[in-house]
């Protein structure tokens, strides 16, 4: 047996080492680079091959230096880490274990309870169960219990006959009460099938099973697997040709979620004719390498992913779209079949199949933070809760950017019960002026174009298509809203708007505004008075990219040249952080005609500029 221990990777074992305030004795962290793994190290070898594999559809990691942490303890399996060296990227963590003991691994534990690699196992719904009917018994204060309620306009009938399992029919409720289900999934891909004003006779009879994509034939599998024989799916439950029937559905398609006994989340499918029952993807099973050693021969050594924070939904892309967001936060309960991890998620609980859910996977988590916001007295959990719900949301895709309002509509028509405040294009008047704090999200440093149509008024974070960042500092505002207005043209008031105006009165200073390369936000400045110092160059966020120069600055839309630009720009000072602290908030405009339009925000050190300002009254638009 090899008994030389290997400097960087102490041969993987958890034994020998001088026990210390952080490590114990029968345990041990490491870190160190992948670069730094020795050739002449079967030890080294092993961890650097795993890597590899577990990193290579990941373009993120090729090419690059990985930081490695792995932590080692006795009779358990090895728990490794692998992350570039930049911040905001994610890690891949994988576990090393063996089937049998090695003798060369002495302190490598067996797995004992390996990940699933099947979502539609036995096991796997006899854990959705067990999870349902604990919901549904009434021990979780924070879920409603099983009562039926009025069924969607229209609903997918599931044939409770086993023998006539496939089928099934479309049919309109007139409002029947009953137990439904309803299902969140990706829309990619050609849809082999959906309700048009053309085809909705014919399916309001039997709708044939072979032209049902396979991720609906898995939905109506687990519905009729839990004892639930009706589905709502919005593809075939809303007439895609009519934009009246799509208008007036979307609308209640909160309530079609959280009046649902369950959604089933079809996470992992990124088109309909992809099972999310089926075997979890390759990078997700156990895998096998070979550990060759002089003394002892040919070792068989296992790894397998496990779910970090990151990971948890990383590889879903039901995660990457902004329509399914807010069925996932609206649900009741949600089966969440991901690639990762199939996940049961309620108001009061969320578990893993196999691990438990990192609270950084936060959208997991906002169904139980909707919950618990709304179950707070007053109307700053719902405020906090939206300004956190955003920061998500802003993250995700669209296919029309026109849907940025819209995709949001039912969590804003639930929070409304709440707060009962005028709601205007994704803020709350109640709320402001912390809802206008919003700022582009700047990781990454590069802005985008401003969308060529118009979405919302620049006051409006949707009305920009980059995340954002919205800060809750303990406020003291400085600016008086008088009134805010949306012109909603549709059947939806929480959905699109034409047109829109904030009338504020609030100090106005005219500040020096100047960057010298448009593309890079680094070079984006405010000139700020304090005292003394003099001239203070304090960062310019500008809420995307800018085009017009000094003589008429405004946001810049796809084909628009970018050039440098140096001038004076109005800026609202809108607050300030808090008493006697140095940090005040001021929005930076451009104004043509007598209206006043947002290019961007900024934090700044010294309110020095606007202490002979006047209060004016001016209407941005």
């Amino acid at each position: 047996m090899n008994t030389a221990r290997c400097p960087i990777c102490k041969n993987l074992c958890p034994h020998g080492h001088e026990q210390t305030k952080r490590e114990r004795k029968e345990a041990l962290h490491l870190m160190t680079k992948q670069s730094k793994l020795k050739d002449d190290c079967i030890f080294c070898d092993l961890l650097g091959r795993m890597v590899i594999d577990f990193t290579t559809n990941y373009p993120e990691y090729q090419n690059v230096d990985l930081d490695l942490s792995v932590n080692l303890k006795d009779g358990a399996p090895a728990m490794v880490q692998a992350s570039p060296a930049r911040v905001d990227s994610p890690g891949i963590e994988f576990c090393v274990y063996v089937e049998e003991q090695c003798d060369e691994l002495p302190g490598l534990g067996l797995l004992l309870n390996p990940n699933s690699t099947n979502p539609g196992s036995e096991d796997a719904f006899q854990f959705a169960l067990a999870y349902l009917d604990e919901c549904l018994d009434g021990l979780h204060d924070l879920c409603p219990t099983a009562e039926p309620g009025p069924l969607p306009k229209r609903v997918l009938k599931l044939c409770e006959d086993d023998a006539h399992a496939e089928e099934v029919n479309l049919q309109e409720s007139n409002g029947e009460v009953a137990i439904y289900a309803a299902l969140s999934h990706c829309w990619g891909g050609m849809q082999p099938i959906k309700a048009t004003t053309k085809n909705l006779a014919g399916l309001l009879g039997r709708v044939p099973w072979g032209q049902l994509p396979k991720v609906f034939q898995d939905a109506i599998r687990v519905c009729r697997r839990l004892g639930v024989f009706y589905l709502w799916i919005d593809s075939l439950c809303i007439l895609q040709d009519s934009m009246t029937d799509w208008e007036l559905e979307s609308a209640k398609m909160g309530t079609y979620y959280s009046n649902a006994q369950f959604t089933i989340a079809a996470a992992s499918s990124p088109v309909g004719t992809v099972s999310f029952l089926a075997d979890r993807p390759p990078e997700w099973q156990p895998k096998r390498f070979q550990m060759t050693s002089l003394h002892s021969g040919t070792h068989h050594i296992w790894g397998q992913r496990v779910t970090s924070s990151q990971s948890m939904m990383r590889d879903d892309p039901l995660a990457s779209r902004a329509w399914t967001f807010q069925e996932l936060v609206l649900s009741r309960r949600i089966l969440y079949y991901g690639s990762a991890e199939f996940v049961w998620i309620c108001k009061s609980q969320i578990e893993g199949l196999r691990e438990a859910v990192p609270m950084a996977a936060s959208a997991l988590w906002m169904p139980y933070k909707l919950a618990q916001a709304l179950h707070l007295p007053g109307d700053r959990g719902p405020y906090s809760f939206w300004m956190e719900l955003l920061r998500n949301y802003c993250r995700r895709n669209l296919t029309f950017v026109s849907d940025r309002l819209p995709a949001l509509s039912g969590v804003a028509a639930e929070l409304d019960r709440a707060v009962k405040s005028k709601y205007a294009a994704g803020l709350w008047l109640g709320n402001m002026p912390l809802d206008l704090l919003w700022m582009r999200d700047c990781v990454g440093g590069v802005a985008d174009f401003a969308p060529s149509e118009y979405i919302a008024p620049t006051w409006s974070w949707a009305s920009i298509t980059s995340p954002i960042h919205n800060p809750q500092p303990s406020f003291i505002s400085l600016v008086d809203i008088l009134d805010v207005h949306c012109d909603v043209p549709g059947l939806n008031p929480y959905g699109r708007v034409e047109g829109g105006y904030l009338d504020v009165q609030v100090k106005v200073a005219h500040l020096r505004v100047f960057c010298t390369d448009p593309a890079r936000q680094k070079t984006h400045q405010i000139e700020i008075s304090v005292g003394e110092l003099g001239p203070v160059m304090e960062p310019f966020y500008q809420d995307c990219l800018l085009t017009g120069g000094k003589a008429d600055l405004r946001r810049a839309v796809q084909n628009d040249t970018l050039t440098p630009f140096d001038t004076c720009l109005p800026c609202a000072l809108i607050g300030q952080e808090q008493e006697n602290s140095k940090q005040f908030f001021v929005l930076v405009l451009g104004c043509a005609a007598g209206e006043y339009r947002r290019l961007g925000a900024a934090w700044i050190a010294s309110d020095e500029m606007f202490r002979t300002a006047p209060l004016r009254r001016i209407r941005i638009i």
